[in-house]
C-alpha cells in the first residue's frame, strides 16, 4: 500500500566507533560545482559575514542530506520476501555522511556518502530479507532529482541565488549564475569525475547521477549520428 515505506530508517553502523558491513551499498551524491565554489569562498573568508554564510550553508546541506536519505527510504524501502513478494515494504538500515573535500582536489567538494545495508527487516513481520536492488537504484535516481531541486530551491530562497542551465552541459546541471559562480565552473573537474573514495575503502557504489548522464550521453550521440547520416 502507498505510504507503507514512509518510516524512519535505522542506523546501519555507529559512525563514532564502527564501519559499514563489507557488503554495504554506498550511494554517492555530488553537489553542483558552483555551490562548491560558493562554499569554498565562504569557508576561506575570515569576515564575520562569510563565516556566517558558511555555517548556514553547512546546516542547510546537512538538512538536505537527511531529506535525501528519507527519500531513498520512502522510494526504495523494499525487500524481496519469499512469501510476500519482491516489493515488500521494509525499514532500510542506512547512515548518511556529508563531506566537503575530495583528495587531490584544490577546492571544496560538497558531497554525501549514503551507506545502505544489503538486507533489511520487512515491516509486516520483522523478518530480514535482501533489499530489492532494482527498486533501490530507481529510488536513487528519484532522490537525485529531489536533491538537486532541494538545493536549488533552498539556496535561492535563503541566499538569493539564481540557478540556470549552462550551454553544452547536462540539462539537469543547473549552476549559480547570480552571483556569477557559474563563470568559473569550467575551470574545475566536474563533480561526477572528482569522486571521493570514501572513508571506509572500496564498497559497491551507486553514483546518484550516473544513470541520467548515461541516458543523456546516448541521446546526444544518437542525435549526432542522425546528423552525420543526414
Amino acid at each position: 500500500m502507498y505510504g507503507e515505506t514512509r518510516v524512519e530508517p535505522i542506523p546501519l553502523f555507529d559512525v563514532n566507533s564502527g564501519r559499514p558491513p563489507a557488503d554495504a551499498i554506498e550511494v554517492y551524491f555530488p553537489a553542483p560545482m558552483s555551490l562548491c565554489l560558493f562554499g569554498d569562498a565562504a569557508h576561506d573568508n575570515p569576515d564575520a559575514h562569510w563565516v556566517q554564510q558558511w555555517e548556514y550553508l553547512a546546516e542547510l546541506y546537512v538538512s538536505v542530506m537527511n531529506d535525501t536519505a528519507m527519500g531513498v527510504q520512502h522510494a526504495g524501502g523494499y525487500v524481496s520476501h519469499p512469501q510476500r513478494g519482491p516489493f515488500t515494504p521494509a525499514r532500510l538500515e542506512m547512515v548518511a555522511l556529508a563531506h566537503n573535500s575530495v583528495p587531490n582536489e584544490p577546492i571544496m567538494r560538497l558531497h554525501i556518502h549514503l551507506y545502505v545495508g544489503r538486507t533489511a527487516a520487512a515491516l509486516a513481520d520483522g523478518t530480514r530479507h535482501p533489499v530489492n536492488l532494482d527498486k533501490l537504484r530507481r529510488a536513487v535516481d528519484r532522490a537525485w532529482g529531489d536533491y538537486r531541486r532541494d538545493l536549488e530551491t533552498r539556496t535561492a530562497h535563503d541566499f538569493g541565488f539564481r540557478w540556470a542551465p549552462l550551454p553544452d552541459h547536462h540539462p539537469a546541471d543547473k549552476e549559480i549564475v547570480d552571483p556569477p559562480f557559474a563563470e568559473h565552473v569550467a575551470q574545475h573537474t566536474p563533480p561526477h569525475l572528482a569522486v571521493c573514495p570514501g572513508p571506509y575503502g572500496q564498497l559497491d557504489r551507486i553514483v546518484a547521477d550516473e544513470t541520467s548522464r548515461k541516458l543523456h550521453a546516448r541521446s546526444v550521440a544518437a542525435v549526432k549520428q542522425e546528423r552525420r547520416v543526414g
